[in-house]
C-alpha cells in the first residue's frame, strides 16, 4: 500500500510540475522569443541540468563507480531526453498549453503500437478502442474553430515526434535505471542532457546569437522566469523518472495525462485573474472543446488502464 500511495504521490506531482512549467513557458515564449528561435529557451534547462548533475556527483561520488556500458544507455537516455523537449518548445510557441498537452496522452497508444511491430504483441478490443478514442480526443482539440475548423497538423506532428522521443527515453532510463539507485541513473541522464544542449549551442552560431539577444532585451525578468521554468521542469522530471523505479512504465504515462487538466486549471485561472500574463483562450466555445477533448482522451486512458 505505501509503494503505491508513492510512486502514485510521485507520478501525480510531476504532471503538475509540468504544468506550471508549461504556462511559464508559454508566458515567456509570447512576450521575449518571438524574434528568436523557441528553442533558445531551452539553454536554461540545460544549465539546471548541468548544475544537477555536478550536484549528485559531489554528494554520490559512487555514481561514477557504474559500468562503462549501462552509464552509456543512461547517458544516452538524457540525450534523447533534450531531443525530445525541441519539438515540444516549438508546438507550444505556436499553440495554447491546454491545447498541446492533451495530444501527449497518445504515448501510450504509442508504445503498443511498438509492442506489436517489435514484440509481435497483440491488442485486445478494448484496448484497441481506447486507442482510438485517445487519438480521437487528440485530434478533437487540434481543430481551429475559428479556421473552418483546420486541423493543425503542425502542431500534431510536433507534439507526436516528441512522443516518441520521450517514450524512447522512459524505456531507456526504467530498462537501465532500474538497476541502480535513483540518483546513480539520474546523474547521468542529466549529465545527458547538459553535454547534448552545450555542443547544439556550441556547434550552432544562430543558436549563441539568439540567446545573447534574448538574454539582453529580456534582461532579470527573462532569466528568472527561465530558471523558475527549469527548476520546476527538472523537478517534475526527477519526480517521472522517481515513479518509473517503483511502477510499470505505462501506468506511469497514463497517470500524466491528468498534466491536461493542470494545464488548464492554471490557464484559465490566469487568464481570468491576472489576464496580463494569461493566454488561454476562455471563450466559450475553445472552453467547450478543450473540456469536452480531455474528457474524451481521459475517457480512453481509463479504458486502456481497466483493460
Amino acid at each position: 500500500m505505501m509503494n503505491r500511495m508513492t510512486w502514485l504521490f510521485f507520478a501525480l506531482l510531476a504532471p503538475f510540475l509540468f504544468a506550471l512549467t508549461n504556462q511559464i513557458d508559454k508566458i515567456l515564449l509570447a512576450r521575449y522569443f518571438t524574434h528568436v528561435k523557441a528553442t533558445t529557451l531551452l539553454f536554461y534547462t540545460v544549465i539546471i541540468s548541468a548544475v544537477i548533475a555536478v550536484g549528485i556527483v559531489i554528494f554520490k561520488p559512487s555514481v561514477l563507480t557504474v559500468p562503462m556500458l549501462d552509464a552509456a544507455l543512461m547517458f544516452t537516455a538524457g540525450i534523447i531526453f533534450y531531443f525530445a523537449i525541441r519539438p515540444f518548445v516549438k508546438a507550444l510557441s505556436i499553440e495554447e498549453a491546454s491545447r498541446v498537452i492533451p495530444i501527449f496522452q497518445i504515448q501510450p497508444v504509442l508504445a503498443y503500437l511498438f509492442g506489436i511491430v517489435l514484440f509481435g504483441e497483440m491488442l485486445s478490443l478494448p484496448q484497441a478502442l481506447a486507442g482510438v478514442i485517445i487519438v480521437a480526443g487528440a485530434l478533437l482539440i487540434n481543430l481551429d474553430l475559428d479556421n473552418r475548423r483546420k486541423f493543425k497538423l503542425v502542431v500534431f506532428g510536433l507534439v507526436a515526434s516528441s512522443c516518441l522521443f520521450y517514450m524512447l527515453e522512459s524505456a531507456t532510463f526504467k530498462f537501465v535505471g532500474g538497476n541502480y539507485g535513483f540518483w546513480d541513473a539520474s546523474f547521468y541522464q542529466f549529465l545527458g542532457t547538459a553535454v547534448a544542449g552545450l555542443f547544439v549551442y556550441g556547434t550552432s552560431r544562430d543558436y549563441r546569437a539568439d540567446f545573447k539577444k534574448v538574454s539582453k532585451q529580456g534582461g532579470v525578468r527573462v532569466f528568472i522566469g527561465a530558471t523558475l521554468s527549469a527548476v520546476l521542469s527538472m523537478g517534475g522530471r526527477m519526480a517521472f523518472n522517481y515513479s518509473l523505479l517503483l511502477a510499470p512504465l505505462v501506468m506511469v504515462q497514463l497517470v500524466q495525462g491528468t498534466q491536461a487538466i493542470f494545464v488548464l486549471i492554471i490557464g484559465t485561472l490566469l487568464a481570468l485573474f491576472i489576464p496580463r500574463y494569461g493566454k488561454e483562450n476562455i471563450s466559450r466555445k475553445h472552453m467547450i472543446q478543450k473540456i469536452v477533448s480531455i474528457i474524451i482522451v481521459f475517457a480512453g486512458t481509463a479504458l486502456l488502464l481497466l483493460s
